[in-house]
């Protein structure tokens, strides 16, 4: 079975859709939330109500507790204490009822849950430094436990020299005669110098233990907070530049634990089962078999309809060499663009286009209102559609700016983003979110840019863009270009 483990989205919307979508992508069981689904974030009635949807089991965060009355909020400061004010405002009764009812461990088998640690899980204690872990080790027996709280992704491990060390964050094996607590980082406030949404995925089956982690718009969080009318001093990944300045670890801890335990939270479930989701995924799974076997019996009836969809999907390539072209200029746009208005039968110069659904989905390049304008279309927002294009020679250190309009028209719904993807040498895997980009910026005449400055990665050898989106509706994309803004080094 395989669990996806988060902690702490802390009611940031964007960063949750970008985890959830990667974990839906991921064959993912069952999803674990290690607490504080709320706090500092300014959409926690969304992300809550997603979180419901999505997640299977969670257990009680000091923000989930301090917002529902089982802890003293006197423990936060100032900035925490304004957000979760303010977050009390945007939920109903059936929201706080929900967050009193969670556990404070989760108990899976072969592992545990905690927000915090397991010595004292109601007086959420913070895990940093390897001694720090030995409280949870004495407390429990499981040789695999999974925490939170501090929103830095670590491996502490206890082998059999009885020395604990910690490690990074890497992908392991459990290992006989060793016991590891992971603390799995923050989807929503991540705060180890790196922007991106943290979690892991747990494989019980295998034994193993995967990182992820996922880019989101940290634009379009910014303008949300800033919406709320929330202090965006919490939110430190907003200013993190991941290769200087990144603050200690320390000073960026906003919850001090109480002194003694008659200062922890209050009325709480201590330990809650999750044994029962492999129950209910072994019953899927059974009526899954059941249902391949009959799916085998009817599948001569059904030959004619698997013909029809074994075509769905549709990739015109222009792309006319897989050499990345010629290295950049400064100041030029490098994207290519087509000659004319047309609707596509084949793929313009320079370009891919890839549709999930080929009877569902269409491109067109046209002229409106004087100026080169895609018009992408979909009836479905069930499959993924893209624009891809050229490859770029790329150097790491060369700074680039790429910009798009959009204007999504009333019958949209879904979502769309403009992207930058990085090649990097033999044998790596390229970097296919290096950017995403919401176009989240008004302009006029209902318009919305998507525009990022960024900065070559290491290793990289050339760069590309891409329009993607699953929607349903139509979107207008103009004025696409990528620029490289500096002189080679």
């Amino acid at each position: 079975m395989r669990y996806a483990i988060v902690s702490d989205i802390h009611a940031n919307l964007h960063a949750w859709n970008a985890t959830l979508l990667d974990i839906r992508s991921d064959g993912v069981d069952a999803i674990v939330c290690l607490g504080d689904i709320i706090g500092y974030g300014p959409q926690p009635a969304a992300v809550l109500e997603s979180a419901y949807t999505n997640i299977d089991r969670f257990v009680l965060g000091n923000h989930d507790a301090a917002l529902c009355g089982k802890l003293d909020p006197d423990g936060f400061n100032d900035d925490a204490r304004t957000a979760l004010d303010w977050t009390r405002s945007q939920l109903n009764d059936d929201a706080l009822r929900f967050l009193d009812t969670l556990p404070l461990t989760l108990d899976g088998g072969i592992f545990r849950c905690a927000h915090s640690e397991f010595g004292e899980p109601g007086a959420y204690h913070y895990v940093i430094e390897p001694e720090d872990a030995a409280p949870s080790w004495c407390a429990v027996d499981e040789p695999l436990l999974f925490v939170g709280h501090t929103h830095d992704p670590a491996i502490f491990i206890l082998g059999p020299s009885g020395v604990p060390r910690k490690v990074g964050p890497q992908d392991f094996l459990l290992e006989e005669g060793k016991r590891f607590l992971v603390s799995v980082g923050s989807v929503g406030q991540p705060r180890d110098g790196d922007a991106r949404a943290c979690y892991c995925i747990f494989d019980s089956d295998r034994q193993a233990v995967y990182w992820r982690r996922v880019p989101f718009d940290l634009d379009a969080y910014r303008q949300s907070l800033e919406k709320a009318g929330l202090p965006s001093g919490p939110s430190a990944f907003l200013r993190y530049d991941p290769r200087t300045d990144i603050p200690p670890l320390r000073e960026l801890l906003n919850f001090s634990p109480p002194m003694d335990e008659s200062g922890g939270v209050r009325n709480a479930v201590l330990v809650a089962d999750i044994t029962d989701l492999r129950k209910r995924v072994a019953r899927w799974r059974t009526i899954a078999a059941a249902v391949c076997i009959g799916s085998l019996v009817a599948a001569s009836a059904a030959g004619i309809a698997m013909y029809r969809h074994a075509n769905r999907t549709l990739v015109m390539d222009g792309i006319e060499s897989s050499d990345p072209a010629s290295p950049a200029q400064p100041d030029v746009n490098l994207l290519v663009w087509p000659p004319s208005r047309t609707d596509f039968d084949s793929a313009p110069r320079g370009w891919k286009i890839c549709l999930g659904d080929r009877r569902s989905q269409r491109m067109a390049f046209e002229d409106s209102g004087g100026e080169a304008t895609w018009r992408i279309s979909s009836s479905t927002d069930r499959d993924d559609i893209r624009l891809v294009s050229r490859r770029i020679a790329a150097c790491a250190g060369e700074k680039y700016c790429v910009e798009g309009l959009f204007r999504k028209e009333d019958d949209f719904s879904g979502n769309v983003a403009l992207a930058v993807c990085v090649a990097r040498g033999p044998g790596e895997n390229p970097l296919e979110q290096f950017i995403v980009k919401e176009p989240v910026l008004p302009r006029r005449e209902g318009w919305l840019a998507a525009r990022q400055t960024f900065i070559v990665p290491a290793r990289a050898t050339a760069i590309w863009c891409e329009i993607r989106g699953r929607f349903a509706g139509t979107t207008l994309v103009r004025g696409l270009s990528l620029v490289r803004q500096d002189a080679r080094p």
